[in-house]
């Protein structure tokens, strides 16, 4: 897909997903290996990070070979260490966290109830019959049953 589509599409998304997609780009790893991100696989030692999932999708072989996915400043410090600041065994990039943040800009994004409007004037207001104002059960209207 070319970049310029990637950038014009980013703002779009939702923080987590962003990260995910910009770490994939920067990193050449696979989308599933993005996913399984996890604090005590990145070995932070030196100045490149680097992750090796603790499974990937060639484990089925007999001798799979080690597969290291090598993160360099871009996805280390743009993208990767805020999401590092958790368990150590948990994964970096969270549904949850992903739908938090969507009902958080949702809500965020409503306008507040105007409490300064313009009520309707008393003489405007029809209030019904206190009698009318009973619950409704069973697909009948409660004063209309008969009493006992």
């Amino acid at each position: 897909m070319p970049e310029a589509v990637v950038n014009a599409t980013l703002p779009y998304l939702s923080p987590v997903v962003a990260a995910m997609i910009q770490l994939q780009r920067w990193t050449g790893a696979r989308p599933g290996e993005v996913c399984l991100v996890r604090p005590c696989d990145v070995d932070r030692s030196g100045a490149v990070w680097v992750f090796t999932p603790e499974h990937h999708k060639l484990d089925w072989r007999a001798n799979p070979e080690q597969r290291t996915v090598v993160i360099g400043r871009e996805g280390r410090q743009r993208v990767l260490a805020p999401y590092l600041l958790r368990s150590q065994t948990s994964h970096c990039f969270s549904p949850r966290d992903a739908e938090r943040q969507r009902a958080q800009a949702r809500r965020a994004a409503e306008s507040p109830i105007d409490t300064d409007a313009e009520l309707p004037r008393e003489s405007s207001v029809v209030t019904a019959p206190q009698s009318s104002r009973v619950a409704w059960r069973w697909g009948e209207r409660a004063d209309h049953r008969e009493r006992a």
